[in-house]
């Protein structure tokens, strides 16, 4: 019975924390940063909003407000403001970095030297800020701890793939020992999931928890879990999280995926073709057999440098549908993209991606961007591109 009492009486201790009437306090201090401009903001599934903002004077600063619930926010740090704190400042040369937070006291100390920067700099060398006094933080710690075996090796799994898979992909070759990295790297992440929902189901009451539900399905495409799956997600934060503007959001979010989810039928829709008619997909999609719907377009590089193994994949599985749908505004660059590449399968134009049916339809949010469909029609698969595609079409037609 103490067991089972035990992580609701912590739960309530933490949002007893999270809703204290004292709102937040942030006590911080930063080397190297005299007169940056510091803004902190909430990051949340519906933006980021700015909670406070200070200058650095002295080596410190100080931030203040107040939550509705906990939150992951974002700490900007503007080195150009000249000790204006009404100085816009440069995004590109701004600092970074994510703190946890609830309603209480915490410290936060980093040297500007150090810092994560706003855009990624590959060569930076990043000494995390160190913060106290923040359980949202310590939690958020706690799961990176978990989870840290599996994500180094994943890194492994990674580098291995950029090695012996995406190199020779350059030259048109696809190593077969690709789709074995791939499958391995599917499984370490179906582990990290199933680590990430313990922690969820013992601390639903934690931001991060928050977060990581809300990274299944929050960004608009399609998500890789059924509709009920993603409701469960929801039902395990709904009694702590119930009646906030971030609950209300991640509800809204659900029901949007819930249209995108695995074993949902596609929403028809009209296309062009390379004759400029206008034709139904459903006239395009065969049933009884797998269907992968395929975005890009002609100015998207990544898109183009991946036609080549749409191309072998083509050959070596026939029976494998592939309708791609170009997001080109321009009509003529389409069609002489498709001639350069000889894409000779079936090739439809949409509007554009803002206004189009990719976006609206079928949640894609950017190029390259593929869907495959079950037999009957149904969302199946999502991000199933070289390795992957290949370890997938490998299992499913046995060969």
């Amino acid at each position: 019975m103490r067991k089972i009492l035990f992580v609701p009486v912590m739960a309530l201790a933490v949002a007893a924390s999270s809703c204290s009437e004292s709102g937040f306090g942030i006590t911080g201090s930063l080397a190297n940063a005299e007169g940056a401009k510091v803004v902190l903001y909430s990051q949340q599934l519906f933006g980021m909003q700015p909670l406070d903002s200070a200058v650095v004077k002295d080596g410190s600063f100080s931030l203040s407000g107040k939550l509705e619930s906990p939150v992951q926010c974002r700490l900007l740090v503007f080195p150009d403001a000249g000790g204006d704190l009404n100085a816009v400042g440069d995004e590109s040369q701004a600092l970074a970095a994510t703190v946890y937070m609830d309603n209480s006291q915490v410290s936060f100390s980093a040297d500007a030297n150090t810092m994560e920067t706003y855009y990624w700099s590959e060569d930076r060398n990043v000494v995390p800020p160190v913060i106290a006094g923040s359980v949202q933080q310590d939690l958020k710690e706690e799961l990176d701890s978990i989870r840290k075996p599996v994500s180094d090796s994943l890194s492994v799994i990674r580098k291995r793939l950029s090695e012996v898979y995406y190199g020779p992909m350059l030259d048109g070759v696809f190593p077969e020992e690709g789709a074995d990295l791939a499958i391995r790297e599917m499984a370490l992440l179906k582990e990290r999931h199933n680590m990430t929902m313990d922690f969820v189901h013992r601390h639903p009451e934690a931001a991060v928890s928050y977060d990581e539900v809300s990274y299944l399905f929050g960004d608009g495409s399609m998500s890789p879990y059924t509709a009920g799956e993603i409701a469960g997600f929801v039902s395990i934060l709904e009694p702590y999280w119930k009646g906030t503007e971030s609950f209300a959001a991640l509800q809204e979010a659900a029901e949007n995926a819930s249209r995108l989810a695995v074993g949902e039928k596609y929403v028809d829709a009209e296309f062009y073709d390379l004759d400029g008619n206008r034709v139904l997909l459903s006239s395009l999609v065969p049933e009884g057999r797998i269907t992968m719907l395929e975005f890009w377009a002609s100015w998207c590089g990544p898109c183009r440098g991946e036609i080549p193994h749409l191309k072998h994949i083509h050959t070596r599985y026939p029976e494998f549908d592939i309708i791609s749908i170009s997001l080109d505004d321009n009509a003529d660059d389409w069609k002489k993209a498709v001639k350069e590449e000889n894409m000779d399968w079936v090739q439809l134009k949409d509007v554009s991606l803002m206004d189009g049916n990719a976006m609206k339809l079928y949640g894609v949010m950017g190029i390259p961007c593929c869907i495959i469909l079950d037999e009957q029609g149904r969302f199946f698969k999502t991000d199933m591109r070289g390795p992957y595609l290949d370890a997938f079409l490998r299992d499913y037609y046995g060969r």
